[in-house]
């Protein structure tokens, strides 16, 4: 099973109907670059394999980050986990930015560069993030995928 792969006019769509929007970057990231959504919960991967339970499994729930790589993670994660209703938003916040939905951008908390993800502000620009790792290795260490 795959988690509906879903482009920002279709998440925001379902939005509108009922779905919840979760966030899975880093508060650090969220404080500098946030989506501006009412139906929406930050829950970062670092915390994901601990707290993922305390999202609702009837209604669907729309995975998202920067690029739309970690959420993608988190969405098949869920799906193992028994959920049925997950998608994963698609080039993340910087295509729901492009598509001219609403973010809320502060001055004072800069969005890092450098990782695809964001985390590793420290790392170089690189393909950092190899989709053959396992999700479960990123939620158990606590760290993205870099």
């Amino acid at each position: 099973m795959h988690p509906l792969r879903m482009n920002p006019e279709e998440a925001r769509k379902a939005l509108e109907n009922g779905a919840l929007l979760v966030d899975v970057r880093a508060y650090e990231q969220i404080e500098g670059y946030d989506f501006v959504e009412e139906n929406k919960i930050a829950l970062p991967i670092t915390e994901f394999g601990a707290r993922y339970t305390e999202l609702p499994d009837d209604r669907l729930v729309i995975m998202a980050c920067s690029v739309g790589v970690n959420s993608l993670k988190t969405a098949y994660y869920l799906l193992n986990m028994g959920y049925t209703k997950v998608a994963n938003l698609e080039g993340g916040i910087e295509a729901w930015e492009a598509a001219g939905y609403p973010v809320h951008k502060n001055a004072d908390r800069p969005v890092s560069s450098g990782c695809c993800c964001g985390i590793g502000s420290e790392a170089e620009e690189t393909d950092c993030c190899d989709e053959t790792q396992a999700v479960e290795d990123n939620l158990s260490s606590g760290s993205c995928c870099c």
